[in-house]
C-alpha cells in the first residue's frame, strides 16, 4: 500500500476542486486497504470461533475502521490484526445484512475521512459500467 490515498484526502481536504476529487476516487478504487479483525480462538486450540470487525462512532453512527497503510493502523492500534481487501471487498463489509455501519472512517487516528455507504455504493456501480463498456 502507498501512501497516495492518505496524500489524496490532504489535497481533496484543502482543495476540493473537480481534479482532486477524481484524483482520490481512482486512488479509493485502486488502493487496497488494512481493516483491523478481532479473531476469537477456543481456548488451547487454533480454531477460530469468531471474527469481527472494528467500528468507530461519529455523530451517532457506526463507520467500518479501514486503514490506508500498516503503519496508520499502528497510530490507531499496535499489534492489531489486520485483513488487507480491495474497494469492491470493503464495500460488500459494510453492506453485509444485520450490519448497521453508515460507511467507512478511513484512517482512524489520523488524517481520517469518513465516505457514507450511499458513495461507496456509487462509485463501485461506477467501476462495474466501466468494465462492461471494455469488454
Amino acid at each position: 500500500m502507498s501512501k497516495a490515498l492518505a496524500d489524496c484526502i490532504l489535497k481533496l481536504k484543502e482543495n476540493a476542486s473537480k481534479e482532486n476529487k477524481a484524483e482520490f476516487v481512482s486512488k479509493l478504487i485502486a488502493d487496497r486497504f488494512f481493516v483491523p479483525v478481532v479473531i476469537e480462538t477456543e481456548k488451547d486450540s487454533r480454531s477460530i470461533t469468531q471474527m469481527g470487525y472494528y467500528s468507530a462512532l461519529s455523530e451517532g453512527k457506526s463507520y467500518l475502521l479501514v486503514f490506508t497503510s500498516v503503519e496508520a493502523m499502528g497510530r490507531w492500534k499496535k499489534d492489531g490484526q489486520f485483513l488487507e481487501l480491495g474497494f469492491k471487498d470493503v464495500c460488500n463489509l459494510v453492506n453485509v445484512k444485520g450490519t448497521d455501519y453508515e460507511g467507512v472512517l478511513i484512517d482512524h487516528c489520523g488524517n481520517s475521512m469518513s465516505l457514507k455507504k450511499e458513495f461507496l455504493e456509487k462509485v463501485k456501480s461506477h467501476i462495474v459500467v466501466e468494465k462492461a463498456k471494455s469488454e
